[in-house]
């Protein structure tokens, strides 16, 4: 066995958790300061909508993290939201590992050395903020344009601006994500990013940089997310019940 099924699978997971607008001058309102701000709560509400847009799509996805000069992790596949239903196939620091995702049942191989062994794990013994239980969502790094604290239309569909980390911690991390992002300085919290959305308001990229603090100095985690052929059937098959073993107890904490 190349390492204890509890370790690899939760060192996945901990990846997974890195792959989260006045005045006038002459005593009348001045128009354009108030087209200004409206066109910027405009563009935080087409932000989050596009986040929204993918909870209930199919679509193909690429992710990538990479961690200063510690390398990075990509991982590639089909997804749809709405069913729970996908599979990826994902290179962990140069070890590949296949993921299927189907309801509640998570799927994962290349762990062990007997190369058609799965792994299951029941994600409904988990909690929804737990970081594997997060890993089987790929939309879940883009709900931090939930929290956008200032963006433009910088072309047309091409977005940047910053994430206030601080509201996103408050109100949509994950118990671990809070755990992760508490290594980010206080003057780094305002995570700038770039992001662009098609026609009908679907998100279809995402790049985040987040500065860590990390052994004494800082390092920066850089996070992207493509999405793609939006409305593509997802069909994924289950592994063959004589290649599937039971994820053992301590993944669920017990």
């Amino acid at each position: 066995m190349r390492r204890s099924i509890v370790g690899s699978i939760a060192v996945l997971g901990a990846v997974g958790v890195g792959l989260a607008g006045c005045g006038s001058n002459s005593g009348a309102p001045v128009n354009s300061n108030s087209n200004d701000q409206l066109d910027a709560v405009n563009v935080t509400q087409v932000l989050s909508q596009s986040y929204t847009e993918l909870t209930n799509a199919s679509f193909r996805f690429r992710g990538t993290i990479s961690v200063g000069v510690l390398g990075g992790v990509e991982a590639e596949g089909i997804f749809s939201a709405a069913d729970q239903v996908g599979e990826m196939s994902t290179n962990f620091m140069g070890q590949e590992v296949q993921i299927r995702i189907i309801g509640e049942d998570f799927y994962v191989n290349g762990f062990l050395e007997e190369d058609d062994t799965w792994v299951r794990l029941d994600l409904s013994q988990m909690a929804e903020e737990e970081t594997l239980s997060r890993l089987a969502n790929p939309i879940v790094s883009a709900n931090y344009l939930l929290a956008v604290a200032e963006a433009e239309e910088v072309s047309d569909g091409r977005y940047e601006g910053t994430i206030d980390l601080v509201e996103f911690v408050e109100q949509y991390a994950s118990e671990e994500e809070r755990a992760y992002l508490a290594n980010v300085p206080e003057e780094f919290t305002a995570v700038p990013f770039e992001a662009t959305v098609d026609d009908e308001g679907r998100l279809t990229s995402l790049r985040m940089t987040l500065t860590l603090d990390f052994e004494g100095g800082t390092t920066e985690v850089i996070q992207e997310v493509e999405f793609s052929d939006f409305g593509i059937p997802v069909e994924v098959e289950t592994p063959p019940a004589d290649q599937v073993i039971e994820a053992p107890a301590g993944l669920y904490g017990q």
